[in-house]
């Protein structure tokens, strides 16, 4: 069974695609929501209840003791405290003595306190109070539920029904993915680097060599002219779809990235037929970001013409023998965009031929070692600055060991008193 409520006037993600209707008695949701302006949901845990959900995260199975962002970026450094890596899936499930999930669909920051803080409660929590929740509970919850001591006595088989029943559930609630095709379930070989057809050929080679299977191989940005999206540069692969047809007849696919950032370039036709699809500022101006290619421009994939837009480009490829894609990049990650680019420039500019004090110090150190005004933008110079930031973080690096061994010496020098 699902029961939707509703607070305030949620965004329509669409990702949800039966229409069911809010409840206006919030009593039946279990655990309790706090008076607030921003929005909050606690629930106490049992001693043996298990959490699961949430998509990838740095951590296993149970969520338990953890906290995790829904907050989709691109972190290449990562470890048992990251909490947010690149998807953010907004659906948890208590598996209790009386399972239930929740699908959160909101499209902004969430934070989920899994006994974190508390070590007996969970704890979701947005900024803005604005969003659905869809309380999900097993098809068969009325008869399985009747008392404790039958919770307590069932089969791994009947409480395996009841978690397959709230993802079924779900999985109806959000819409069934497509079946992939056979040879997507094989064997990939999949790395960046190479650069050509002869590449290619090498690693199918080796893999043939050494008795190694392989279903296919996957294309990184290289096969693309100057990282253009839906081009194969003609220099590297001459014949490219003669070249498919051939390693298909061993059995081998080839996998083309694509990414969602797109060239802005005058005449390249991708951009020139899109210009009304992409992401624009408040001004109304292009949203300009730096990426692989450089410059550029985004689709606006809330848009369903510009999902339509963006998906018919994808036949370029397929008439050309190519079977499957690697969509990459769908988290909000740039290198720059153009005006955190310029605010940064002006700002070192500013610098130029001034003495540091401690406070400009530190602000030039953390604008050239890349945190600009952009809460979601990320900058790396090479300019001529470079020398002179790199003379300041050997600096910084410098100050933060000495600062290190003054507080070794100060424990040191505590301990000969006690």
């Amino acid at each position: 069974m699902i029961k939707k409520i509703t607070f305030g006037n949620p965004f329509d993600t669409e990702s949800v695609i039966k229409d069911i209707p809010s409840e206006k008695d919030f009593s039946f949701f279990p655990g309790n929501f706090t008076d607030i302006s921003s929005f909050e949901w606690n629930y106490q845990l049992e001693e043996n209840d298990i959490v699961y959900g949430l998509g990838e995260v740095m951590k296993g199975m149970n969520l338990r003791g953890g906290k995790y962002v829904s907050w989709c970026l691109d972190q290449p450094n990562q470890d048992e405290n990251t909490p947010s890596l690149y998807g953010a899936h907004n659906f948890i499930i208590i598996f209790s003595k009386n399972p239930f999930a929740v699908y959160f669909d909101y499209p902004g920051q969430m934070e989920f306190d899994i006994g974190f803080t508390l070590q007996n409660v969970l704890k979701v929590s947005t900024e803005k109070k604005s969003m659905n929740i869809y309380l999900i509970t097993p098809e068969s919850a009325e008869s399985q539920n009747q008392n404790d001591n039958q919770n307590d006595n069932e089969s791994q088989n009947q409480k395996g029904h009841r978690l397959s029943s709230l993802v079924h559930q779900f999985r109806n609630l959000i819409g069934q993915s497509y079946i992939p095709p056979k040879w997507a379930f094989g064997f990939m070989q999949s790395r960046w680097g190479y650069k050509n057809q002869n590449d290619i050929d090498t690693v199918i080679q080796n893999h043939k060599k050494n008795s190694l299977p392989l279903d296919s191989v996957c294309m990184d940005i290289d096969y693309m002219e100057d990282y253009k999206d839906f081009t194969v540069d003609e220099k590297k692969f001459p014949n490219f779809s003669d070249y498919v047809k051939k390693i298909r007849k061993n059995g081998i696919r080839l996998v083309p990235i694509i990414d969602a950032g797109i060239k802005k370039q005058d005449g390249y036709d991708v951009y020139e037929q899109g210009k009304s699809f992409f992401c624009k500022e408040i001004d109304g101006k292009e949203f300009v970001a730096g990426v692989w290619p450089g410059d550029s421009v985004f689709p606006d994939f809330l848009n369903k013409d510009a999902r339509d837009f963006f998906g018919a480009n994808y036949k370029k490829l397929t008439d050309l023998g190519i079977e499957g894609f690697w969509n990459d990049m769908n988290e909000p990650a740039v290198f720059y965009s153009k005006k955190s680019l310029q605010n940064a420039f002006n700002q070192i500019e500013k610098y130029k031929n001034k003495q540091l004090d401690i406070q400009s110090f530190f602000a030039f150190s953390g604008l050239s070692s890349s945190s600009l005004t952009e809460k979601t933008t990320r900058c790396f110079f090479i300019t001529k600055f470079r020398k002179k930031q790199q003379e300041i973080l050997q600096l910084l690096d410098q100050i933060k060991m000495e600062m290190y061994l003054f507080k070794i010496i100060r424990f040191i020098t505590f301990l000969d008193t006690i």
